[in-house]
């Protein structure tokens, strides 16, 4: 029986694993991302939210669906 993916980990929130862990966000999936320190983690974090709000100013994502997107992501060390 197949099962239902609802949370994804991302190891690792470097440039490539900040894109994948957006890509989750803005698929709806609960994501958890974990980096070596929370000030790097956390950086990742706005990192993202500053991709999504461009992505808001060229009117391709709603200012709600950002919020909601960046919600979804939580962080750990």
């Amino acid at each position: 029986m197949a099962r239902e993916i609802r949370t994804v980990g991302v190891v690792g929130l470097g440039a490539m694993g900040s894109g994948i862990a957006q890509l989750a966000i803005e698929a709806e999936f609960a994501t958890i991302g974990r980096e070596v320190e929370v000030a790097r983690a956390e950086q990742a974090r706005d990192r993202i939210a500053h991709f999504l709000t461009r992505k808001v100013e060229k009117g391709t994502l709603a200012p709600d669906a950002r919020d909601a997107a960046v919600a979804r992501l939580t962080l750990t060390d």
